[in-house]
């Protein structure tokens, strides 16, 4: 059934189902490229589309190689202190600083202390009320009461937060097209975008400030949360299971030896391919997808009037035993069976189809350039023991409590091991 809504009847599954309509919530919002609908949903991905593509993706590493140094070198100094590590605050800083650069060419230090107001939005952006959270899953849960909800005031995000990021991203936008200066950040190619889609009239094949804008605030805020927090259970499984983090130790050394990591010889690190994946299985950044029937239809026998929402548990399948065994385990070897190999459609955390989250390869791309730098210099031991779910956020995957680890010192006879 999956497959049928988001491939191939994906024609009247073109749209997510939101709690809100687009009306009660901030107009940003529904600029936003995942909640955009219909024909204007296809103008945007066609347009921002090129911005996302290898060569585009390849300008950026070297962005993410001076924020991933800095931050292997936090987790080192940390290591000699003997520090725990609270994963979910150095790896926001982290992300913070890294996507503060891709975005905009802004260059931030969060990972030292650094409190700029970009932090405090964007931080306040994502911790999201209880009550907030309670509202947002009954009204999944009984759709009865997403009317109510609407006339109350409920949105997405936090109205003042985006505000914050719309007079920012504005700003910045039409600085730089004042200026002669060319960069090489998500700003400046969203600018120099343009569909190449000819049943696209005009101006209309360009995106507009307002648009820019929107798209800024969404890379910020999904960049920040889903790779901070792929980081965290990372981590944390790492440190649970020392035979992998050795093993991943060792096809880093193998495959790459002292080499800067880039394009070219990422794909060689096959295991590592694997750990992310199983990570991912089993702490999807976000919990569900959605879609939304544009038409009544049937599908296995399931009939779906107009407008049905349909909400696809991301989390319970990838947590499923039909498809994977002792699927409370971290297994990354799953991912390497040839004989039995994994079903794309039970591991979403991106996606599946023509909605599929644009930024998959970036996001992959910044946390496997982490782990090689963080990995050279430190390993992590386990700190406290949790357990797992506490809660869920109803936009994001998210622990209650705090998830610490420790990271001890590596020993090694490079001397370009020095970050």
């Amino acid at each position: 059934m999956i497959k049928e809504i988001t491939v191939k009847k994906f024609s009247n599954f073109t749209d997510k189902f939101t709690l809100t309509d687009r009306s009660a919530n901030h107009p940003l919002f529904s600029k936003m490229l995942p909640f955009a609908r219909g024909a204007e949903w296809k103008r945007m991905r066609s347009i921002v589309n090129p911005a996302f593509s290898s060569n585009k993706l390849k300008s950026m590493e070297n962005y993410i190689g001076s924020c991933s140094k800095r931050l292997a070198n936090v987790l080192n100094e940390k290591a000699e202190a003997g520090e725990k590590i609270d994963t979910r605050v150095i790896y926001g800083s982290f992300t913070l600083d890294m996507i503060a650069e891709i975005l905009f060419g802004v260059g931030m230090d969060t990972l030292r202390g650094e409190k700029t107001p970009l932090f405090h939005h964007a931080t306040t952006l994502l911790n999201n009320t209880p009550t907030f959270k309670f509202v947002f899953l009954a009204a999944a849960l009984f759709p009865i009461l997403r009317t109510p909800l609407r006339l109350m005031g409920y949105t997405q995000l936090p109205k003042k937060n985006l505000d914050f990021f719309v007079e920012c991203s504005l700003d910045m936008v039409g600085d730089r097209k004042k200026s002669d200066a060319k960069r090489l950040d998500f700003l400046q190619l969203l600018l120099n975008a343009e569909s190449q889609d000819r049943h696209i009239p005009g101006e209309e094949k360009k995106l507009n400030s307002f648009e820019i804008c929107a798209q800024l605030c969404l890379f910020f805020v999904a960049g920040y949360e889903t790779t901070a927090n792929t980081m965290q259970f990372l981590s944390h499984s790492l440190a649970k299971h020392p035979e992998v983090q050795e093993k991943l130790i060792a096809e880093i050394e193998s495959c790459l030896g002292d080499e800067e990591p880039n394009s070219e010889n990422l794909v060689k690190l096959t295991y590592m391919d694997a750990v992310i994946s199983e990570t991912l299985r089993l702490y999807p950044p976000i919990p569900y997808l959605t879609r939304e029937a544009f038409a009544a239809c049937e599908i296995n026998g399931f009939h779906m009037p107009a407008g049905t929402g349909i909400f696809i548990p991301t989390f319970a399948i990838g947590r499923d035993e039909e498809f994977f065994p002792e699927p409370e385990k971290f297994k990354p070897e799953r991912f390497l069976d040839e004989t039995s190999p994994v079903n794309p459609l039970t591991v979403l955390a991106f996606g599946f189809g023509p909605r599929q989250c644009i930024g998959m390869r970036l996001a992959m791309k910044e946390i496997k350039i982490a782990l090689v730098y963080v990995l050279r210099k430190v390993k992590f031991v386990e700190a406290n023991d949790i357990e797992w779910p506490k809660t869920l956020n109803p936009t994001f995957l998210q622990t209650a409590n705090t998830v610490l680890v420790r990271a001890e010192k590596r020993s090694r006879s490079s001397p370009h091991h020095d970050l």
